[in-house]
């Protein structure tokens, strides 16, 4: 029987509530290749007589971790399931410190590490804790404010509210106030050359950062700093927008995306998808959010509006299949949109709104959005990348269209880019270990790993992502993106 340390976690009462009562969450825990931390048996809060584990969902999910989106500033940051809260791995100290949420200075030591498989091969590791996470694990049950990312609600004025509502009041002001002192010095007196785009936006990531951890999480624990981080860069963008994004334009991607308006006058709309033929539907919602997005005033809401314009490409395509059954005018009963397929007609409708900065757009939110929130805007960001990358090829020779992209009855282009089909968009699955061997525990298979101190922590959990562009040719349904 496996154990970890000196203990058996398949006997554990936390690793049993997490795998027979809560199953939705060990489940989504598995399929994303979570980390699971599991408190040793003695440090548990246990009914005195039935030996049962007081706690809850939310505690539970305090001690699911996924890689952070900040993991580029701060190393081994990962967030919580439980919103709110976040920590740090340390693999050569072999701790988890808590970073936003917890108490200051709490950190529990990690007393062993396996990587597990549960019955359907989805891979996670295990690693058994001294204690729970926060410490007592009857505390968590806080009220943490939350940013919304949409098109309505996502604005300046919006973040200045949240930041304000997560601070105290009588350090709001200041924090607040000295920040927006330090955007508006840039604007006034840096001097924009088109060989310092980076510097400046090394600069002002440096800003956001230093805001967050000397300021705002000083002051604040409850604070989401995922959210936070988001709110400074909106607020930040809506003073500097004009200063960046108008020499951006005028002065550094004129000429590209001059090129890119040039070739998607060559696009033609596609005539089918799934077996539906889109000849004749119309892409109202999508063309809606696509032609704002340049108005907006900071790099996250034009990211945010093209994934809103993505959803509205999809919402226009079921709309108009619901009307050719209405009228008998198809006899598909479903339609499935494929990554090709949403891109297929992304770049139709782009054509079709004769968009304009599309090279300006892409290098201002790749070089200046510095937190995705949402694994959706990963996506969008992917595809727009994507998008660009197809209209920036040399249409000259004009020996083949520039809409190569299939139709749903033609042949699959993945087969061109020799990626396999079926992998996640925003994950790819580890395959069964080659080496070494896996026994069965209770349907759940376990491949031994060493201790922690051989850094085994490090290359877990710091295994190579694949590139955005990667993780977009796997081709996966877009409809069934989570």
């Amino acid at each position: 029987m496996r154990t970890m340390g000196d203990e058996n976690f398949t006997q554990n009462p936390f690793y049993i509530a997490l795998t027979k009562e809560y199953k939705d969450l060990y489940s989504k825990a598995c399929d994303r290749k979570c980390i699971i931390c599991v408190p040793r048996l003695s440090s548990l809060p246990l009914h005195k007589k039935t030996n049962a584990l007081l706690t809850k969902k939310s505690e539970l999910g305090l001690h699911i971790l996924m890689p952070s989106p900040l993991q580029v500033h701060v190393d081994g940051l990962h967030d919580c399931v439980q919103k709110g809260y976040s920590v740090v791995i340390n693999p050569k100290a072999g701790t988890i410190a808590g970073y936003s949420g917890f108490a200051r200075n709490f950190s529990a030591k990690i007393l062993s590490e396996e990587r597990c498989y549960d019955e359907n091969g989805r891979s996670f590791t295990l690693l058994l804790i001294d204690r729970p996470l926060g410490g007592d694990m009857d505390t968590f049950d806080r009220s943490v404010p939350t940013m919304e990312y949409n098109v309505i609600t996502l604005s300046a004025a919006s973040c200045e509210e949240f930041l304000r509502s997560s601070l105290p009041p009588h350090e709001a002001e200041r924090i607040i106030g000295n920040y927006k002192k330090s955007i508006e010095q840039y604007y006034c007196t840096y001097l924009m050359l088109e060989g310092y785009v980076d510097d400046l936006a090394n600069k002002l990531r440096l800003l956001v950062n230093k805001t967050l951890d000397s300021e705002i999480l000083r002051v604040s624990s409850n604070i989401n700093r995922k959210d936070a981080a988001a709110a400074l860069e909106v607020y930040g963008h809506n003073i500097l927008f004009h200063k960046i994004f108008d020499f951006l334009r005028d002065k550094v991607y004129m000429e590209a995306d001059g090129l890119l308006k040039k070739n998607l006058s060559t696009v033609k709309k596609p005539t089918s998808v799934d077996g539906l033929d889109v000849t004749n539907a119309k892409f109202q919602n999508a063309e809606e959010f696509l032609g704002k997005m340049p108005s907006q005033t900071s790099p996250l809401q034009q990211l945010v509006f093209f994934g809103r314009a993505l959803q509205g490409l999809r919402e226009d395509v079921m709309l108009f299949h619901r009307e050719q059954l209405r009228m008998g005018k198809t006899k598909v009963k479903s339609v499935a949109l494929t990554a090709d397929d949403i891109l297929n007609l992304i770049l139709y409708v782009m054509a079709s709104k004769k968009c304009g900065c599309l090279r300006t757009v892409l290098a201002y939110i790749t070089k200046f959005c510095f937190t995705i929130p949402e694994a959706s805007l990963q996506y969008a960001l992917t595809t727009f990348e994507a998008a660009v990358k197809f209209l920036e090829e040399d249409k000259s020779d004009n020996k083949e269209p520039v809409n190569r992209f299939r139709n749903s009855s033609s042949k699959s282009s993945t087969e061109d880019w020799d990626i396999p089909d079926k992998m996640s968009l925003i994950t790819l699955r580890d395959d069964y270990p080659k080496n070494g061997t896996a026994t069965a525990v209770n349907g759940n298979s376990f491949e031994k790993v060493p201790s922690v101190g051989n850094g085994i922590a490090k290359s877990v959990m710091q295994t190579k992502k694949p590139s955005p562009l990667d993780i977009f040719r796997s081709g996966v349904a877009y409809g069934k993106q989570e």
